[in-house]
């Protein structure tokens, strides 16, 4: 268990966070305090000189990422960045994507109107403010870039460990990284034996189990890993309509790893894995009056959701001396199905389902050997398809909307690092990509006897070049400077069944005016165009007190065009997607790491900044420059410390975590919204004996019910709005036992 340890290595700015964020040009001030800080700390000694007689047991580990697809220091790479270990997530009790990215400043996630297969992801305040189909923070799970928003919300278990990269990663990423990208590793079998089993339950009625077993199948040529997690949650809310507990569900999950040396030279990776989910229905709330003081909507037939989700990766490594060439091959199906009483809207029943199946391939090579030219080149496409179908029911009218959306991209890309001396390096790339969208879609209207249908097609193509450059010096081993300017893109295409496509010929009033149908019209009028994001940056990254305290901080900022943003309209209960002309994100961001002693190790970060719409012609005329980007919150800050008590041994650690959040809106008018809040987690582990660990923690200390989404109908009592909470204290314990 002490590998958990060998892992884990009152202010102005508080009482007003963004005060010198009133402008991005006011950001002047900040980049020079980056600037003042790394040049005075660069007088320092290096580590060869003053480092030469401290304790190394002290010092922090050098993380080592992947995301910039070759192996490299984390404070090696030009731009934002930070990791967070395996070993950490197990230490923090974090068990869902969610529950990771919203522990990590400028990092945001949250499930669009509390369905659990809508999420949305946002790094930086650039994001998808509600998902249509991709995210544009891209998820990449093992090489595989998750295609589709139902696949965003999945359990975490077994990971090696995961990084973020902020701001525009398109140059080797391509399309939808325009936000960055998150990076998760999943633990490899090694060539010894390994087992570990978890049980544990919590306060919500949940018990949860999971295991993992490792080790040589054929020493030293096939080695294979099965992990697997289970999580039952009954829920403590009763529907008093239906008599149903609906804030409970069901996850499981499951990964098989197998690694084939096939050769000294040449290794193939093949991972399948497949995940399930089912909530016991939405837990939607009505806001008498807009108030603090919600009230549980009734149904009798609560709104339920079932995900699924399966993949298979095949990565294959081969080592030709002096180049690295790398292929993947991946594989995707997800799908999502919901049905019962519309938890937000008068519609009786809903019934939307999902499915989505995608293919890639990226093939690679590289320089091996870090000379004065280090460099890459590859080549990516894939191909995806999204079927979706909306089922709206009530007594005598039926509305059935059916669409089928498909997605092609192939693009070249090429990056390279010229070592100019022992201090001063220069990285350029680019990248060149033709996406392709295709839309079909047919709908039926059934009222009173009378049927109309409708159909429509289009496609639609882009060319894109996403160019990036960065330079660095590095003022002596501890401290370096970095400027970047970096290229992100999301493709355009057509909105989905979302938009109820109203081909539907005109039929007679049925009290909704906005589904009467208006007439045959072509597919342009549903099509959205290619957003695009330029991002400038500066930063420093620094080590000091001997390489016990690390300090990355960096100034952005993001001049967003063409802002794919999803409009509800409320006369016809959907949503659509337009562009926004402009919009702009900009910033100062820090990450902190600090052990400091061997038994107290500190880690955290903050975001202070804007993420706001500069055109923006809203509905009904209204031009909302100025307004927050949905689920932005300016201020964002979290601080995790651990501690293992001496007396112990080390068997004995205490982690305990804070984040907090400002005020942020749920639509574009800023009428609707989310006060600041902090949320406070602990746990306690004690180490029973060299295999068995025993598990105490809380979630939510202070027992916040913070409002997670609202929604205005336009047809509850005046002034109150419908919409979600987030849950309240949980406190659990788990048992572990590793071999």
């Amino acid at each position: 268990m002490n590998s958990l340890k060998r892992h884990l290595s009152k202010s102005s700015v508080l009482r007003s966070p963004f005060s010198v964020l009133r402008s991005p040009f006011s950001l002047i001030r900040a980049p020079l305090a980056v600037l003042l800080l790394t040049g005075l700390s660069s007088h320092a000694p290096a580590r060869e000189q003053a480092g030469a007689d401290s304790d190394t047991a002290t010092r922090l580990e050098t993380i080592i990422v992947t995301a910039t697809k070759r192996s490299r220091d984390l404070q090696g790479i030009i731009g934002a960045g930070m990791a967070v270990s395996g070993a950490e997530i197990e230490q923090r009790n974090l068990v869902t994507s969610e529950e990771l990215f919203n522990n990590i400043s400028g990092l945001q996630m949250q499930d669009y109107g509390g369905f659990s297969a809508q999420p949305t992801v946002m790094i930086r305040g650039v994001g998808t403010d509600r998902p249509e189909y991709e995210n544009s923070a891209q998820i990449v799970n093992d090489g595989l870039a998750l295609g589709d928003s139902i696949m965003t919300h999945f359990p975490l278990f077994d990971v090696e460990q995961v990084e973020v990269l902020r701001g525009p990663q398109s140059t080797l990423y391509g399309k939808n990284a325009l936000g960055g990208i998150v990076n998760i590793i999943s633990r490899r079998p090694e060539n010894r034996f390994e087992a570990n089993a978890k049980v544990g339950g919590h306060t919500h009625r949940g018990i949860n189990f999971g295991a993992a077993l490792s080790g040589p199948v054929i020493k030293d040529r096939m080695l294979s890993r099965l992990s697997f997690v289970y999580d039952k949650e009954r829920g403590d809310v009763r529907d008093p309509l239906s008599g149903k507990h609906i804030d409970g569900g069901k996850t499981a999950a499951g990964r098989l790893v197998n690694v084939f040396n096939i050769t000294d030279k040449l290794r193939a990776d093949l991972q399948l894995m497949a995940s399930r989910f089912k909530d016991n229905g939405m837990e939607a709330y009505t806001f008498p009056n807009r108030s603090n003081t919600p009230v549980l909507n009734r149904n009798p037939d609560p709104y339920l959701t079932r995900t699924r989700t399966e993949a298979g990766i095949l990565q294959v490594f081969w080592d030709m001396g002096s180049l690295q060439l790398t292929s993947i091959s991946a594989f995707a199906h997800a799908d999502s199905l919901g049905r019962g009483n519309s938890p937000f809207t008068l519609i009786p029943k809903l019934v939307n389902d999902r499915e989505y199946t995608g293919w890639t391939q990226e093939l690679r090579l590289a320089s091996s050997d870090k000379g004065r030219v280090e460099w890459l080149a590859g080549f990516f496409g894939s191909t995806g398809a999204r079927k979706e179908g909306v089922d709206l029911i009530s007594p005598g009218r039926v509305f059935d909307l059916n669409t089928r959306h498909e997605r092609d991209s192939v693009a070249i890309f090429g990056e390279a690092t010229w070592n100019l001396g022992d201090a001063f390096r220069v990285t350029g790339g680019a990248r060149l990509s033709w996406d392709s969208a295709e839309i079909t879609g047919a709908d039926r209207a059934s009222i009173s006897g009378f049927t109309a249908r409708g159909r429509y097609n289009g496609s639609t193509k882009d060319t894109t070049i996403s160019p990036k450059i960065g330079l660095a010096y590095d003022l002596n081993d501890n401290h370096t400077l970095y400027a970047l300017v970096s290229h992100g893109y999301k493709p355009g295409g057509y909105n989905t069944v979302n938009t109820l496509t109203p081909n539907i010929p005109p039929i007679p009033a049925i009290g909704f005016p906005g589904l009467a149908g208006s007439g045959p019209r072509p597919a342009s009028d549903f099509q959205y165009q290619k957003e695009t994001v330029i991002n400038y940056e500066i930063g420093g990254k620094n080590r000091f007190l001997e390489d016990r305290l690390e300090l990355n901080a960096a100034i952005y900022y993001q001049d967003w065009r063409n802002k794919q943003v999803q409009e509800l309209n409320t006369a016809t209960f959907v949503t659509e997607t337009s562009n926004a002309r402009r919009a702009h994100s900009y910033g100062l961001e820090a990450d902190l790491r600090f052990k400091a002693t061997d038994d107290l190790v500190l880690n955290g970060g903050f975001l202070v900044g804007r993420s706001e719409y500069k055109d923006y012609v809203y509905q009904n005329n209204n031009q909302l420059k100025g307004r927050q980007v949905d689920f932005f919150s300016r201020f964002q800050a979290n601080l995790n410390a651990t501690w293992y008590a001496p007396a112990f041994d080390g068997r004995l650690s205490v982690t305990g975590g804070v984040r907090y959040r400002s005020r942020h809106y749920f639509d574009p008018l800023n009428t609707l919204g989310q006060a600041g809040f902090a949320l406070l987690d602990a746990s306690l582990n004690y180490d029973l004996s060299d295999h068995i660990s025993l598990k105490v923690w809380g979630k939510n200390l202070s027992n916040e019910r913070y409002i997670t989404y609202q929604f205005d109908d336009g047809f509850r009592r005046p002034n109150s709005v419908t919409g979600t909470r987030a849950d309240g204290l949980q406190a659990g314990i788990s048992l572990l036992a590793a071999f």
